[in-house]
């Protein structure tokens, strides 16, 4: 499973990207990545108006690409940007 997220917009529009493998983990580290991903799938995020200055996040998962605003983040698809976001 292959999982892209970029993160563009926010005052001074510093965009952010970090793609992880699970092919690339360690067998838990990839098991964290596929239970966030099931988590997030899970709780499709609602679509509102873009905002001013607010962060907007693409996420690619195998290919399935999801826009969603900072102020549309539900619990799960925080927790899968921001694990991704930290990877180095």
């Amino acid at each position: 499973m292959r999982v892209t997220v970029r993160r563009s917009g926010g005052f001074a529009n510093i965009m952010l990207d970090r793609e992880v493998d699970t092919s690339d983990l360690h067998p838990s580290e990839a098991a964290t990545l596929e239970r966030l991903v099931a988590e997030a799938r899970n709780a499709p995020p609602p679509k509102s108006a873009p905002m001013p200055d607010a962060y907007v996040f693409e996420v690619e998962i195998d290919g399935q690409r999801h826009e969603l605003g900072e102020h549309d983040l539900s619990r799960p698809w925080r927790d899968l940007t921001e694990w991704v976001l930290s990877r180095e």
